[in-house]
């Protein structure tokens, strides 16, 4: 390659390179939900209003990826709004009131750079890789549907919730940055989230039940409304 960086190590070849985006750590806060009111749909007539933890963050980034790490309950980022040039919030949505951890991912170059340790430049002298703002290390992605595809049609199921599944990944503490998140309202609101033990990662799905009307087990929804994706981050030593 004409630029950028290799270095041979004990499981292989290591190369950073100006065609492959290199993403680093920008920002890493703890959060707290709190009870507040959103809206979680309607229409032109009225909109539909629900109390539950909320947290938010507002940072600069431009191409952010946004993780979360949530030990005592199960989490959801429910929003990522850009606020007009790189200014971001992002919205998460917690089963119980609680702490996470955010952390935010951006294009290397657009760091300022350090004046200390290893950089890397691409071809035309901008910055790749900086030593002081850690990588964005994926450990493995999972994706799937809750309640299986069934083609794009409508489905009806009538469904118990909460169920659960884990994933381990080789470190000592992973997070989850989440693409896709399954929604959905019918009776209930249906929503997915994520809690995480050490480097155990384990998705789950539930019903909030709609306040101040009936609610039963029955579900009507496009089948896409409950895909549902997340992506493993090795964030050990952040």
């Amino acid at each position: 390659m004409s630029a950028g960086f290799q270095a041979w190590t004990d499981t292989g070849l290591v190369t950073i390179d100006g065609s492959t985006p290199c993403f680093g750590l920008r920002v890493h806060q703890v959060i707290t939900s709190s009870n507040q009111s959103i809206a979680w749909g309607g229409g032109a007539a009225s909109v539909f209003y629900m109390t539950v933890p909320i947290a938010s963050i507002t940072f600069t980034a431009a191409a952010p990826v946004v993780a979360f790490y949530s030990p005592s309950t199960y989490c959801q980022m429910i929003a990522l709004k850009n606020n007009g040039g790189n200014s971001w919030t992002a919205q998460f949505w917690t089963q119980s009131v609680a702490s996470i951890e955010v952390y935010v991912f951006d294009q290397t170059n657009q760091f300022a750079g350090s004046n200390y340790g290893l950089q890397v430049f691409d071809g035309s002298g901008q910055l790749i890789a900086d030593a002081t703002a850690p990588f964005l290390k994926p450990m493995g992605f999972i994706s799937g549907n809750i309640f299986g595809s069934t083609g794009n049609s409508f489905i009806t199921h009538g469904y118990s919730s909460p169920n659960y599944q884990s994933w381990a990944i080789a470190s000592a503490k992973c997070a989850t940055a989440a693409p896709l998140a399954a929604s959905a309202i019918g009776n209930y609101i249906w929503l997915d989230g994520w809690s995480h033990s050490g480097g155990t990662a384990t998705h789950g799905w539930f019903q909030l039940a709609k306040q101040g009307s009936g609610n039963d087990n029955n579900l009507t929804a496009f089948v896409s409304e409950v895909d549902w994706s997340g992506l493993l981050i090795d964030v050990a030593n952040f």
